[in-house]
């Protein structure tokens, strides 16, 4: 009797779903405590110090802390109302393509933090210089040197 046959491309996809998830299970608590700080910053009685730059600042880092979570939990959305059949290697690329801006969203949101706090505690010209650095090497580390060697095809660096 033969085994039935498996299909590869099925395999990539579950491992790569696999990956996603665990991915996920790494950034989601890290997301989630940010954000729950930032429900608490406004009934803070120094709020109501923050200049009207800040609150705005405060007002990117919450909302882009927020539309982070909602993108970063979509795939958990997306599998369940989607419901079977369906196709995993575009549930893949679709969860894939939400847990990255997700995370361009958390990035912004935590430069925004940063640059709140800086400012706040030691002024303008600190936030930015703490910001600016901060900005580039999160745009580097979690974007550009990723598509750099997935540019080059290059999997061993």
């Amino acid at each position: 009797m033969m085994a039935p046959r498996v299909d590869p491309t099925e395999n990539d996809a579950d491992h790569q779903l696999e990956e996603l998830v665990q991915e996920l299970r790494l950034v989601l608590p890290g997301a989630t405590v940010l954000f729950g700080f930032l429900l608490s910053v406004p009934f803070s009685s120094r709020f109501e110090l923050l200049t009207t730059l800040d609150r705005a600042i405060y007002m990117v880092a919450f909302l882009s802390a927020s539309f982070a979570l909602v993108l970063l939990l979509s795939e958990a959305g997306y599998h369940r109302i989607r419901g079977k059949p369906y196709d995993k290697h575009l549930m893949v690329k679709t969860s894939s393509r939400q847990a990255v801006a997700g995370l361009a969203s958390l990035g912004v949101s935590l430069l925004a933090c940063v640059v709140l706090v800086a400012d706040f505690v030691y002024g303008a010209v600190l936030a930015i210089a703490v910001a600016v650095p901060l900005g580039v090497g999160a745009i580097w580390w979690w974007f550009g040197l990723p598509l750099m060697r997935r540019l080059r095809g290059d999997p061993s660096r």
